[in-house]
């Protein structure tokens, strides 16, 4: 997570990241640790230069050179606990500790898939320790550099590591899969855009798929030839968890895709197979199943359920019949507008490229563009039109492709009103004696309670229908909708219970909405305003 000591508050509220609600002046952290393309300090740009220079950006040609680069010895690492990287490293730490709670293995099991080495593990264990000692122990002296502190708790031979670590020649630099998908994705539009270099971004395309799959192929013989020749007494004890992994993986990942392709529900029911296509591709990535080993039949089933999916509005990626006007596009996620009529002038729609039926199921890298995202749209707001925000994400339909909301609202209403208008809505829409669940969740107190701002994921199900508001990053209020069927369509909840907030006509509130498409009006006075505020220009 990112490093949010040192805030200063504000005379009218207690909030302060952009995406609050109120900024009686734009209050951002002074010292918030974000990544930028370079993931270098020294060369990103000033806050004054441009307000996209504070964003944390997953950038792949900047994960490709840090793992190139070896360090002198174990602990010498090439960056300092805090930095522009920072942020990314510690959301690494923090999915390693999720997945292994979720999937009930040994913290270290899943820390052995996710890092080189137990020690690198470590090096990140003590980097969060540090990041909350500078926020939780007054006069707290700075470290910057790993000290091996969880490494020797755990008995690793740090002077050896060190040693191990210089006769080490420098390794040349992999290609990683998601390096892959980002330049097929960027060929692909090139393409459809009929840019002038478009064979080019093929070309390169090509020529990165060729050294991918060599590298698996090397792999896969390295894997083969290590199983023939180790002798099981010379095994340490990370190489013998890694074996005991890889094993019990094979068989389990094959019979994870057998009792999907035998489950009924997924030849009959579009639901099921929206999970259970999404498990399938899962299970597919990496290699660790092949789909053509199965039946036509479930074969079919996916291009039946592609077919529900080509039919969304929403997935752009490779629709030459999109005509949605995407004012910006990262990696993972894009940014479209409002449809009309809005209730506020210059609203926004926030998108992942993979459908996906809410934001609980996006992966890190859409999570951190959705942020940025967030970020930027509330210094839009306020710098440009002198408004606050509130994010929305309306989860109820099991087919829906996740999309956050993001509406202006006028500065005097502060986040308790704003939340107070959501909090009736929510008792309003529902039976309180026959409800399973908390009529009115609140994500964000949980964030605070867990400093961590994970409120949401802690207290919503990723498969439950639901509504959520935020009024920080952090979040708001969310509700679980256990009747879809008496809820109210499309984004009609949404637009009463702002309509109600802003005294907005009846007629406008219940008016039957159209999107905003590429040439539209509305969509180009929106994009000179946000230009200077585009992130994903960094991206390019």
């Amino acid at each position: 997570m990112i490093n949010t000591s040192k805030k200063r508050k504000t005379k009218a509220d207690s909030l302060h990241f952009p995406g609050y609600t109120l900024l009686e002046a734009p209050d951002w952290p002074e010292d918030v640790s974000y990544e930028t393309p370079e993931n270098n300090a020294e060369h990103s740009k000033s806050p004054e230069e441009s307000p996209v220079s504070e964003l944390e950006i997953q950038s792949e040609e900047a994960n490709i050179k840090d793992h190139a680069e070896t360090p002198r010895s174990a602990l010498d690492v090439s960056y300092e606990f805090g930095d522009s990287g920072s942020a990314w490293r510690m959301m690494k730490l923090r999915k390693t500790f999720e997945t292994a709670r979720e999937r009930g293995l040994p913290v270290d099991e899943v820390a052995m898939e996710r890092y080189a080495s137990l020690l690198q593990f470590d090096i990140a264990r003590e980097e969060q320790r540090e990041l909350d000692a500078r926020i939780g122990e007054a006069g707290h002296v700075k470290v910057l550099k790993p000290t091996g502190f969880y490494a020797k708790e755990r008995g690793i031979d740090i002077f050896e590591e060190e040693k191990s670590a210089k006769s080490k020649s420098e390794p040349v630099a992999l290609v990683t899969e998601s390096e892959l998908t980002s330049m097929r994705i960027k060929a692909m539009r090139a393409k459809l855009r009929k840019l002038a270099n478009w064979k080019e971004l093929e070309a390169q395309y090509k020529n990165l798929e060729t050294r991918f799959k060599t590298q698996q192929k090397e792999k896969e013989a390295e894997a083969e030839s290590t199983d023939k020749i180790i002798n099981e007494d010379d095994l340490t004890v990370e190489q013998m968890l890694k074996r005991e992994r890889l094993q019990r993986g094979k068989d389990s990942f094959k019979e994870s895709a057998n009792l999907i392709l035998k489950d009924r529900a997924f030849d009959d029911d579009l639901e099921a197979q929206d999970e259970n296509s999404s498990k399938l591709a899962s299970l597919s990535k990496d290699g660790q199943i092949k789909l053509k080993d199965y039946s036509v039949e479930s074969v079919t089933e996916a291009a039946r359920l592609s077919k529900v999916m080509d039919r969304c509005i929403y997935c752009v990626e490779g629709n030459q019949n999109s005509r949605l006007a995407v004012i910006s596009e990262g990696y993972s996620t894009y940014l479209s507008l409002e449809p009309q009529p809005e209730l506020t002038s210059y609203g926004a729609v926030i998108t992942p490229f993979r459908h996906v039926k809410n934001t609980l199921h996006c992966e890190d890298e859409e999570e951190i563009e959705i942020r940025n995202f967030m970020r930027t749209l509330s210094r839009f707001y306020y710098e440009e039109l002198k408004m606050g925000v509130l994010f929305y994400e309306n989860a109820v339909s099991q087919l829906n492709h996740a999309r956050i909301h993001a509406i202006p609202i006028p500065l005097k209403y502060d986040s308790s009103t704003i939340l107070g208008f959501f909090k009736s809505g929510f008792l309003e829409e529902s039976d309180e004696i026959e409800a399973q669940h908390k009529l009115v969740i609140e994500t964000l107190r949980k964030s605070e309670a867990l400093g961590s701002g994970e409120g949401m994921k802690a207290l919503i199900a990723k498969e439950a229908p639901y509504f959520h508001v935020w009024v920080s990053l952090d979040g708001g209020l969310g509700h679980i909708v256990e009747d879809s069927q008496t809820w109210p369509r499309g984004d009609l909840f949404a637009r009463r219970v702002i309509g109600g907030l802003l005294g907005v006509d009846k007629f406008q509130i219940n008016a039957k909405t159209k999107q905003v498409y590429s040439g539209d009006h509305e969509a180009v006075e929106f994009q000179k305003l946000w230009s200077k505020y585009d992130w994903t220009k960094q991206l390019k």
